[in-house]
């Protein structure tokens, strides 16, 4: 065919040929019960923040992370040092797990603060959707949602804002389920240079350097060594997958400015602004995967 025939409609029945295919659908039950967001939380960390001040809030607010994952079945940062007796690069997962990760910007780079705050500053299409996925970052302590009212301009500006979306989820037989997940653009870029664009990568990379993964090859390789010790016997492999990875990694208090975005949201019937300040590590920061990196090479030591 040629592609200058191709029309939306042609393209719509081959999705819609897939869908059918793999008993995809786009129907969330309407029998799912939404969480929503805690106000009184919300107004609470503004009432703080206003006596306090920003850093004071976002500092508790990691510190109460930390215990909720201790109190989870997490390891102190004592408990970590015993537990990986011989460990050469413990020193690192311990300052990661008590102190979060470095800044590792460029030092021309400046955060976008009230421009950035304006430009991601937008009610979604589905403000009940997007709350219950806010509302489940909430109750985790893993999102500190503040009134924009309580923060000042000052403060704002020591921010940087990235946009972020909702995207969906489906199961395993390929239907659509209600919790969407919130993703961050890190290189939003529409206020100002990106944070991930003014990351020096460099920098980071000495810090937290990356994983060297395996590829085919080597898996290749690893299967017919296994093969030839045990030649009669049928091989079987598995893959471990870490739930929600990038979120074992709390953020430091800095790096916590600099992974912020904001919203207008519909609670109690009233149109409110928000900042919403990541308290874990996302997807969508740049360096998000090396932070993870350094706690991941512990698990497997």
């Amino acid at each position: 065919m040629n592609v200058e025939n191709i029309t939306r409609e042609y393209i719509r029945s081959i999705v819609s040929a897939v869908e059918a295919e793999f008993e995809v659908h786009d129907e969330v039950s309407s029998d799912f019960e939404f969480l929503k967001l805690d106000e009184k939380e919300i107004t609470e960390n503004g009432k703080l923040v206003v006596s306090n001040g920003l850093e004071s809030q976002v500092i508790s607010a990691l510190e109460k992370l930390k215990v909720t994952r201790i109190n989870e079945g997490g390891l102190s940062s004592s408990m970590l040092r015993s537990y990986f007796n011989g460990y050469e690069k413990i020193d690192y997962v311990v300052k990661m797990i008590d102190n979060g990760p470095l800044v590792h910007q460029r030092v021309d780079w400046r955060p976008n603060g009230a421009a950035g705050l304006n430009a991601t500053l937008q009610l979604p299409q589905n403000f009940v959707v997007q709350n219950h996925a806010l509302a489940k970052l909430q109750k985790k302590g893993h999102l500190l949602i503040l009134p924009a009212e309580s923060v000042s301009h000052e403060e704002i500006e020591k921010l940087n804002f990235s946009s972020h979306t909702r995207a969906p989820k489906y199961d395993v037989n390929g239907v659509r389920v209600p919790e969407d997940r919130i993703c961050m653009n890190g290189s939003f870029g529409r206020a100002g240079e990106s944070r991930n664009s003014g990351l020096d990568r460099k920098a980071s990379e000495v810090d937290y350097p990356a994983e060297e993964l395996v590829d085919v090859t080597d898996l290749c390789e690893r299967a017919c060594l296994v093969k030839e010790k045990y030649p009669n016997e049928e091989i079987h492999g598995t893959l471990v997958d870490y739930s929600k990875a990038y979120n074992l990694a709390n953020q430091s208090v800095d790096t916590a400015k600099l992974c912020s975005s904001s919203t207008k949201a519909i609670i109690g019937g009233v149109e409110m602004n928000l900042i919403l300040i990541y308290l874990v590590a996302i997807f969508g920061c740049a360096d998000a995967g090396n932070w993870f990196a350094v706690l991941a090479r512990a698990v497997t030591y």
